[in-house]
């Protein structure tokens, strides 16, 4: 800062402020006219041209005020004084004028506050709306969660009966498999047995032709022995008659040892004939046994082959055999049944290989790495029925490989899974339907943030509000010592507390107001109630200069029933107050008088042991007219001393439940105001917090919370 003198009214050059001592005043329509309508301001001593001041410092002997001003150059100046100046220094104009704007602006603040609790009341209204929209949507997310994870469940299920019927399928698939297997093996072993048997046969033709031509050589021989015995017969008897003819008789004798030599000889070769003949015969004793234990096999055979013709064409699955190349050889009635073809239809009107009739556009991938592979493959297509009927199927594709472990037959059984296909369908679209409900959750829940968080922006806006209209502790503090414990339930409160001064004026005494007051509901419908509160008490205290608290209270009544129209209106809302006004008399004595609507005031006199309680009348503020009471609010009046405590309440505290549903209570508060009572006020507050904690443990808070504790001390009057 930095002080500057002229000497010369010329050398005057811009300031901020300007003094003009009494000494100089005979100039002073020359400083006026210098720094006309210049930002400074003027300050000058018992000047009587007041059309030259700005400020203009009265004599001592002038009572009424110290100093005047003239608003008319404080405009000239563009100087704008605050309220307090010209409520002191002002003219009457000026304080009429300050008087109407005060109204004025006291009606814009009223008007604005109005306004403000009609935007509160919509706020609220779309609260409500929006709580219960919310509700609404969390019940239908809660019941959608339901049905999701019921059709999870189920989902879950037909997923566990598919893999079943997939594994039966598959066990089923390979029985059938082995079982085709077999019965290749067996036809095989038929047919070799079938060629020996054919062999058997026309060995045993050659043997009988063989045998029968060694019995007609036999008999030729035979009758050739037998022809000779004749003649040897004749011969006898003719060498008896002609014994005398010795040289023909020797002859005849050396014929009959040719005939006998010639009759042994073919004896030994019927002797070996017969011999080889029960030889070939003991060999075909021994092939028809062979061909009787063959046929007993091979009815063994053909009765499994029956049972396996009877698995092939009664089964639902659709078999084909092919050759190496996958050209139709076989099908099965299961195929006939599934597709409607034969197989004359099949290779007919669609195709005789497999190649150029299956849906699957890898088909010939797919036979060809089974024939290269030699290994069983297993694919899905979907294949159009002879009805022109989509069908899905699983086919195993099985190599039948020979002894030289090369491909000769080719084996496909197709599964009909259609119904599987259309469960996968069905669980595809309920996957997606759960992908979409849960988009739509994810949207609703960012609604529901976006709506929650504009909800508390405006909640929090509303706590401003609040918290510009609770008093500041320490203007409390100037007049007694104090703490406050004010703990909303919400981020508004039902609960307020009230503080208002009145200095000594007009042959009044000195007076402080202090009250904590409980109205209907919590959050945003009690504070409602506790702007309108605030407003009544200080319009009814500080405008209306009533200062009996009875008396505020009734005014208090009328002015709740009159604001919320309760006398037409079926509204029940109201409040209960805990009211004190504390007197600083002349004599330097404090007087406390007390007024309470259902709230009680509680204190200890310094010295005493035990806590003392000014009960309140059984009436609330506001409220219908049928649940009106017809008691009237009274005064109590207690004389204070310095060291006096003092404690106003709501009932949140009273009120507070713990984890066995059960209330602080009223006995509880007590107790603990007679064991803290002799404590410091920081210390008491402490102990209420920590009482409270302790008790509630992890149970919500029940309600909003207000305690003020007082202490009285010594007191300058004003």
């Amino acid at each position: 800062m930095e002080v500057i003198r002229f000497k010369r009214v010329k050398d005057i050059t811009y300031t901020q402020i300007l003094f003009v001592t009494n000494a100089e005043n005979y100039y002073i329509e020359a400083i006026y006219n210098k720094i006309k309508g210049e930002n400074i301001l003027l300050f000058t001593e018992q000047v009587s041209e007041k059309e030259f001041t700005v400020i203009n410092f009265l004599s001592e002997q002038e009572k009424k005020k110290h100093f005047e001003i003239n608003t008319k150059n404080t405009a000239n100046q563009e100087l704008i004084l605050s309220n307090m100046l010209l409520k002191i220094g002002g003219s009457e104009k000026d304080l009429r004028n300050l008087t109407t704007q005060t109204e004025r602006k006291l009606k814009e603040k009223a008007a604005k506050l109005e306004a403000k609790k009609a935007e509160l009341a919509v706020l609220a209204k779309e609260l409500k709306d929006k709580e219960k929209k919310i509700i609404l949507q969390q019940k239908e997310i809660d019941a959608k969660q339901n049905l999701l994870e019921g059709k999870e469940e189920e989902l879950k299920l037909q997923q566990a009966s598919l893999d079943s019927m997939k594994v039966q399928l598959s066990q089923q698939k390979q029985v059938l498999e082995q079982s085709l297997f077999i019965l290749a093996e067996k036809e095989k072993i038929i047919n070799d047995q079938k060629e020996a048997f054919e062999e058997q046969k026309r060995q045993k033709e050659k043997i009988e032709a063989s045998n029968a031509l060694a019995d007609k050589e036999l008999k030729e021989k035979q009758a050739k022995i037998k022809e000779i015995d004749e003649r040897l017969n004749e011969s006898n008897d003719t060498v008896e008659t002609q014994k005398g003819v010795i040289y023909v008789f020797a002859a005849f004798v050396l014929i009959i040892l040719v005939l006998i030599a010639f009759s042994v000889r073919a004896n030994q070769k019927k002797k070996q004939a017969n011999l080889l003949l029960n030889k070939q015969k003991d060999a075909l004793h021994k092939q028809k046994e062979e061909i009787e234990a063959q046929t007993v096999q091979l009815e063994s055979v053909n009765t499994e082959l029956e049972k396996l013709s009877i698995v092939a064409s009664k089964t639902d699955n659709a078999v084909t055999i092919m050759d190496a190349e996958g050209n139709f050889e076989w099908i099965n009635a299961g195929y006939t049944r599934l597709f409607g073809y034969t197989l004359q239809l099949l290779t007919q009107e669609l195709d005789e290989n497999i190649k150029n009739i299956s849906g699957n556009d890898k088909i010939r991938n797919i036979v060809n790495n089974c024939i290269k592979n030699k290994e069983t493959v297993f694919y899905e297509n979907k294949s159009v029925t002879r009805s022109g009927k989509g069908v899905w199927v699983q086919t195993t594709l099985t190599p039948i490989l020979d002894e030289n472990e090369q491909v000769i037959k080719l084996v496909s059984i197709d599964t009909d899974i259609s119904k599987q296909k259309e469960a996968e369908e069905e669980i595809r679209q309920q996957s997606e339907e759960l992908i979409a409900q849960k988009d739509e959750l994810k949207q609703q829940n960012k609604e529901i943030e976006e709506q929650h968080s504009s909800i508390q922006s405006s909640i929090r806006y509303a706590k401003s509000i609040q918290n510009s209209i609770l008093p500041i502790h320490d203007n409390i503090n100037q007049f007694v010592n104090s703490f406050i414990l004010f703990m909303p339930k919400d981020i508004v409160s039902g609960d307020f507390y009230w503080f208002a001064h009145l200095p000594a004026k007009d042959g009044y005494t000195e007076k402080i107001f202090l009250a904590a007051v409980d109205c209907t509901g919590h959050g945003v419908p009690g504070a409602f109630m506790s702007l309108i509160g605030n407003r009544l008490l200080n319009e009814i205290v500080m405008e209306k200069k009533v200062v009996a608290p009875r008396q505020i209270l009734e005014h208090l009544d009328k002015g709740v029933i009159k604001a919320l129209r309760q006398q037409i209106r079926d509204n029940n809302d109201g409040m209960d107050v805990c009211l004190i006004r504390i007197e600083f008399c002349k004599d330097g004595k404090q007087r406390l008088k007390f007024s309470g609507a259902k709230r009680p005031l509680f204190y200890h006199k310094k010295g005493e042991t035990e806590i003392r309680i000014l009960n309140a009348d059984r009436k609330s503020i506001g409220g219908t007219q049928i649940k009106r009471s017809n008691v009237q609010f009274t005064d109590q009046e207690v004389e204070l001393e310095f060291g006096d405590k003092f404690w106003l309440s709501t009932d949140g505290l009273i009120d507070q439940n713990n984890k066995e549903r059960k209330r602080f209570g009223t006995p509880r508060f007590i107790k603990l105001l007679n064991e803290i009572a002799n404590k410091s006020l920081q210390e008491q507050e402490n102990e209420f917090i920590k009482s409270l904690i302790t008790y509630q443990g992890s149970e919500n808070q029940r309600d909003d919370i207000t305690v003020i504790g007082i202490e009285i001390k010594e007191h300058k009057n004003s």
